[in-house]
């Protein structure tokens, strides 16, 4: 007999390049990632500052505030305005902003950015963007908030500074939703006159990311990220900047053609990031109170790098105070997480929807994605693509709340996102990924008489000790495709064997008891018998109290 393990291969280790610069301790103040905890709040404001010493404690401060929720509005509640609406400020927050306030939403990050050099937010160094996007029933109102002297951005951050929540400006870095056709109308002027500086065209795309994406080897596009920035910084009542680097990958032609990176091209960004940095600290002196900046990368350490993004050198040249990762989960977010508290960084793991939808989009999909980042390190969660006006509302009242979230209903999957579907963007996709996914993108097939060993992530608490009564009710559901009737499929878990309770069609389901079952990861033991050749599509555990 034959085995099979679909090892983490990296779970818990950085990549060979990483390692050495991820063990280095910068000492921040006396601040540590225990200083996370959810009881931590912003400290009060001061109309002045004595010392670069004093700003400085300020944003170590502000860096480790309560944050259980940070809720990424991509800014198309602006794009996608329903058509008989009146363009009022109050309209504008009922869609999305206003629905989070009073839950578990601490954060707010506002995005003005479908292109680089067009933007929903009122600029003299780029254009507004207010053309209609083709969606029935919906219109841009930009044009119409100008003409009332304001703009989205102005009016979400005048909306939080009011209610106390915290507002963060996105600048997406390299957005490409205009290389399709149905959105071409979100290209701007700025890429038309730089058009040598793009990867491609819609004639010759790439082989990686989207032929619209900018290089940034070029002065001009960085010049332009900068400037957009500096403005933002200098003419809102900000919290923050985030720089959203998963919006798009690449960031270089050469990559993009399917080339490495070169140094001097990860060095162009490593001086766009201080320059950032600088300009961040010189504002917070001018008006007393800090200017974080936030980084959203890439959930592998290795594949950042290969990227031309040297986070290891941000976070220990102080360049960033907070960490968005995700939102593939490529490798185990507690990589992430355990460099970035090295050097006192809070790190936010992303959630966002299903690529399969169904049951992986569904709410208990979510608590059980949340629940892992916890249980990994993470000081809060950050949502992406996840919206008050559709399904689950309780999303926000939830997530935020690992205590919480223990004794809810849980739905665990071996890919709730669907990694296959970011490939275009990354080369050497099969090398970042800590195991070999395993989901209706791409089926694993079971050889006969071949022991298969699968490891899931369970973050329940030992459910062994939650038992109350006949609570909580665990069962494995084995999804395959092109199983016969009649094969036996054999599965343990950590050593128990089970025994599969019914067969719906080519799902088999077993009942677990808690008792067989640990917080962290669990290795389920699949064998087909001679002669049989399914495949294997997803192990999902539900947990139900």
């Amino acid at each position: 007999m034959r085995e099979f393990t679909l090892d983490l291969m990296r779970l818990l280790h950085f990549g060979p390049r990483i390692t050495a610069a991820a063990l280095l301790l910068v000492p921040i103040l006396g601040c540590s990632p225990a200083a996370s905890s959810p009881g931590m709040e912003q400290p009060a404001e001061k109309d002045t500052v004595s010392s670069t010493g004093e700003i400085e404690e300020l944003r170590y401060k502000a860096r480790w505030r309560k944050r259980r929720l940070i809720f990424n509005n991509d800014g198309d509640d602006a794009l996608f305005f329903p058509s008989d609406l009146p363009a009022t400020p109050q309209n504008l927050l009922e869609r999305r902003t206003i629905p989070v306030i009073g839950t578990q939403v601490d954060s707010i990050f506002y995005c003005t950015t479908q292109s680089i050099g067009a933007y929903t937010h009122r600029s003299e160094v780029s254009e507004l963007l207010v053309r209609d996007l083709p969606r029935e029933g919906f219109r841009n109102p930009v044009g119409e908030f100008a003409e009332q002297g304001t703009d989205p951005l102005e009016i979400v951050t005048e909306y939080c500074r009011k209610e106390g929540i915290e507002i963060f400006a996105t600048l997406r870095m390299n957005d490409v939703h205009d290389s399709s056709d149905r959105f071409s109308v979100l290209g701007s002027e700025f890429k038309r006159k730089n058009s040598r500086t793009l990867f491609g065209s819609s004639r010759k795309p790439p082989p990686y990311g989207y032929w619209s994406g900018a290089d940034f080897s070029w002065k001009v596009i960085r010049n332009m990220t900068f400037q957009v920035l500096e403005e933002m910084a200098s003419n809102y009542d900000l919290d923050g900047l985030e720089l959203d680097f998963w919006r798009h990958p690449p960031y270089f032609k050469t990559y993009a053609w399917g080339e490495p990176v070169t140094q001097t091209e990860t060095d162009s960004i490593t001086r766009l990031m201080r320059r950032v940095r600088r300009m961040a600290d010189a504002r917070a002196r001018e008006r007393g109170r800090p200017l974080l900046i936030a980084v959203r990368v890439m959930d592998s350490p290795e594949l950042n790098h290969d990227m031309g993004l040297n986070l290891v050198t941000w976070l220990k040249e102080d360049l960033v105070d907070l960490v968005i990762v995700g939102e593939v989960a490529l490798a185990p977010w507690e990589e992430t997480i355990r460099l970035a508290h090295r050097y006192g960084v809070p790190v936010y793991p992303c959630i966002r929807r299903s690529m399969m939808g169904e049951e992986r989009g569904s709410l208990e999909s979510f608590r059980a994605q949340a629940l892992t980042a916890w249980k990994q390190g993470a000081d809060g969660i950050y949502l992406f693509n996840l919206f008050p006006d559709e399904d689950h509302e309780q999303k926000y009242r939830e997530l935020g709340d690992p205590n919480g979230l223990e004794r809810l209903d849980k739905l665990y999957s071996l890919d709730p996102v669907g990694r296959e579907s970011f490939k275009r963007y990354i080369h050497d996709f099969e090398k970042y990924k800590a195991q070999k996914p395993v989901s209706p993108l791409s089926p694993l097939l079971l050889e006969p008489d071949m022991t298969y060993t699968v490891p899931m992530y369970l973050a329940d608490r030992s459910l062994s000790q939650a038992i109350i009564g006949n609570r909580p009710r665990v069962q494995a559901r084995v999804q395959l495709e092109n199983l016969d009737p009649e094969t036996a499929v054999r599965l343990s878990v950590n050593g128990h064997r089970l025994e599969a309770e019914e067969r719906v069609q080519d799902e088999l389901r077993y009942s677990i008891s808690p008792t067989q079952l640990q917080t962290g990861y669990n290795h389920f033991r699949i064998l087909v018998p001679a002669g049989a050749a399914p495949s294997l599509k997803d192990i999902l555990v539900s947990v139900l109290y």
